[in-house]
């Protein structure tokens, strides 16, 4: 997440920053500590403008990240959905696939 950044603009101003900054492993403790800009932190906490509900227990319970991610995309969906494998801001991409399962049909397994 460091190297992913959220954007903002708007009449008066631009805005870029880091999702997440300073990441720290302090290794062989499972200790890992990061800084979020206080705008970023309020933004993901803010529900206000109708965000999908996204129960974080229940996604913590899946095996896989792709389980996770499978739910966190079709979570407080009422209408079908369509996302393409090969476009940006496709499966590839939000599963951070790019380059691997060449064959389409291994993707799909």
């Amino acid at each position: 997440l460091s190297k992913k950044g959220a954007e903002y603009e708007d009449d008066k101003i631009w805005f870029y920053t880091a999702i997440i900054e300073h990441p720290k492993i302090e290794k062989g403790t499972g200790i890992a500590t990061f800084h979020v800009y206080d705008p970023i932190w309020r933004a993901a906490l803010d529900f206000t403008k109708g965000f999908k509900k996204y129960e974080l227990i229940t996604a913590m319970k899946f095996k896989s990240v792709y389980a996770m991610r499978f739910y966190e995309l079709m979570s407080g969906q009422t209408q079908p959905l369509f996302v393409s494998l090969e476009v940006s801001d496709g499966l590839r991409e939000r599963f951070c696939l790019q380059g691997k399962y060449e064959r389409v049909n291994d993707f799909k397994r």
